[in-house]
């Protein structure tokens, strides 16, 4: 079945896939935005316009992965 994460390029279906992906865009994370008192967001871009942002707590604990694409896109027909 097609999700967010299979739609740019990633197969993760279950909830052990998530979290492996989630540690890999940690760890492999080229920019992260620090929210102070809170934590901060690491942004994992693999290439192609393909990006996964982790939100971590000070705990170093995952909250959250979301992703997006960042490129232009076309949508829709021209006609």
């Amino acid at each position: 079945m097609a999700s967010h994460m299979t739609s740019i390029g990633f197969p993760a279906q279950s909830v052990d896939e998530f979290k492996v992906l989630a540690k890999r865009a940690v760890t492999q994370a080229a920019q992260t935005i620090t929210i102070p008192g809170i934590g901060y967001y690491r942004q994992w871009s693999p290439g192609a316009g393909v990006e996964l942002w982790v939100d971590v707590n000070q705990q170093i604990q995952i909250l959250g992965l979301n992703p997006h694409f960042d490129e232009k896109a076309r949508m829709g027909s021209d006609s």
